[in-house]
Formats: structure tokens, C-alpha cells, sequence
């Protein structure tokens, strides 16, 4: 028996119509990265979610998948941000103070001496890339100090309050 053109395309039209769209669910140690992020991939269990973390990135998709991906059952308002960090390394800061008066033709001027300098740890200027700003006169980073530009990945709640520590790394 022969249908007709539109017939065939009516019940094929039911049949997808009534077919389950289901998304595309990620893996595990996707779904674990919004776990591990905010812990700094601690080693151990969170070893396969920062390759997965650094496998999409490589794949120039977004560093953590959409929450609702990871399951039905998630908290939805659990958010994450992620972008480019400026990197500036450890330096010497001063880290305690000489208060000192001097007397001058003027009066007494009060003046400030370091005594003592320590580590300043390294730090991050969240979403902004490290500029080198260099001409004839030389290199002045923008922000002071960078030296490259690096990731960060943060998870927060709906408030803005952020779980845990952002998370910083390079994978170049």
C-alpha cells in the first residue's frame, strides 16, 4: 500500500514530536569540577575532574559545563565565573615601619622608613590580561608588575557570596 507524501510526513512529524529530547549530560569529572574548583582540585578525587577542566578548555568551551547538564536534582542557585586573570609573582614589599620626625628650617616633618621586607605572595587582578606596556623607555606591566595572563574559574551562590577560593592556573 502506498501513502501519500504528506501522510508520511504527518506521522513522521508525530513520531519526533513525541520522541524525548534529552540533553547532553556531562560526565562525571565534568560535573566534579564544580565540586573540586572551589577546593583547588585538591589531589586525590578531583584529579579527573581538572583534566576534564583543562580538556575543555582546550576545546575552547567554557571551564565548568551548564549545572543543569550534571543532573536534575542540582541547586540552582549555584552559579560559577570564570575568565582571564593578570599574574603578578611574589615580591618584596615592606612589611613593618620607622616613624620618624625630623626637624627642618620649617618645623618637624614626620617621615616613614622601611625596616624590614618580606614576600609579598603571589596574586591575581581578576578579568583583566596583563599588558607589557613597553616602548623606548621600557616595559611598565599594566597592572603593576604582571607578567602573564592566566585563567580563573570561582563558584558562587546567587548572592555573589563565593564558595570557597577562586581557583587561578595557566595552561599554556
Amino acid at each position: 500500500m502506498k501513502m501519500s507524501k504528506s501522510l508520511t510526513q504527518a506521522i513522521m512529524l508525530c513520531l519526533i514530536a513525541s520522541t524525548p529530547l534529552t540533553a547532553i549530560a556531562a560526565s562525571d569529572d565534568e560535573c566534579g569540577i564544580w565540586l573540586c574548583a572551589p577546593l583547588g582540585f585538591a589531589p586525590g578525587d578531583c584529579a579527573g575532574p581538572h583534566r576534564a577542566m583543562i580538556r575543555r578548555l582546550h576545546k575552547l568551551q567554557s571551564p565548568l559545563p551548564s549545572l543543569s547538564s550534571c543532573g536534575s536534582n542540582v541547586k540552582s542557585d549555584v552559579i560559577a565565573h570564570d575568565g582571564r586573570a593578570a599574574y603578578i609573582p611574589s615580591h618584596d614589599v615592606c612589611i613593618e615601619y620607622k616613624e620618624e620626625t625630623v626637624y627642618t628650617n620649617i618645623g618637624p616633618k614626620k617621615t616613614t622608613k622601611c625596616v624590614a621586607y618580606g614576600p609579598s605572595g603571589d596574586s591575581w587582578v581578576k578579568d583583566r590580561y596583563c599588558n607589557p606596556n613597553c616602548g623606548s623607555t621600557g616595559c611598565h606591566p599594566d597592572p603593576k608588575g604582571c607578567t602573564r595572563t592566566d585563567y580563573y574559574v570561582e563558584v558562587s551562590n546567587a548572592d555573589g557570596t563565593i564558595i570557597g577560593q577562586p581557583y587561578f592556573f595557566n595552561i599554556d
